[in-house]
């Protein structure tokens, strides 16, 4: 399975496992579990009837980022609602927000998927990764690990949480409580 994973014949292993290290502060126990989180759907192999993705992982870094950022916020705005802090958190890891941190991250270099550069960019591609990428540094590991690389080399590095917290894009749920309010 390695061999169908394996990371672009620009740099090979060594590479991807620094670029992981350099990334993510930790050097990666089981490399094979960070190819599989760049493996996109689209380009799945089936080995023993099963497809061969990032779509498992996706769904583990999916819950693991989900608690992460929540019990971070939770605790940096201890006087703040839990509308406040839902849609806070749903502003953190929107899927807009995870593509433009992988693309930042250079995920770019090393997603393998069927789809053009321009499919990629427009799709949910690089946002998966990124949460795919968040559940191989936790199945590797471990929670402690994985909640210091989101917090020191993700929130604290690239996101503006004042900014995030007092821009409301949420019109959905502004008419929601818009109507609720006025039955």
């Amino acid at each position: 399975i390695l061999s169908l994973l394996s990371t672009s014949a620009k740099g090979g292993h060594k590479d991807f496992a620094h670029w992981i290290k350099h990334l993510s502060g930790y050097t990666p126990k089981n490399l094979s579990i960070y190819e599989q989180a760049f493996f996109h759907s689209s380009a799945s192999v089936k080995r023993r009837g099963n497809n061969i993705s990032n779509e498992r992982l996706e769904f583990l870094g999916d819950a693991v980022l989900g608690a992460i950022v929540a019990d971070y916020i939770f605790q940096l705005y201890p006087l703040k609602d839990e509308g406040f802090l839902t849609q806070l958190r749903s502003r953190i890891v929107n899927g807009q927000s995870l593509r433009d941190l992988a693309i930042k991250f250079g995920f770019n270099e090393f997603l393998k998927a069927t789809l053009t550069n321009e499919e990629k960019t427009k799709s949910s591609a690089y946002g998966d990764a990124f949460e795919a990428f968040v559940g191989a540094i936790y199945l590797d590991l471990g929670y402690e690990k994985t909640r210091e690389f989101v917090i020191k080399r993700v929130i604290k590095l690239h996101l503006d949480l004042d900014s995030l917290a007092t821009t409301n894009v949420d019109f959905k749920s502004q008419l929601q409580i818009y109507c609720q309010k006025n039955k």
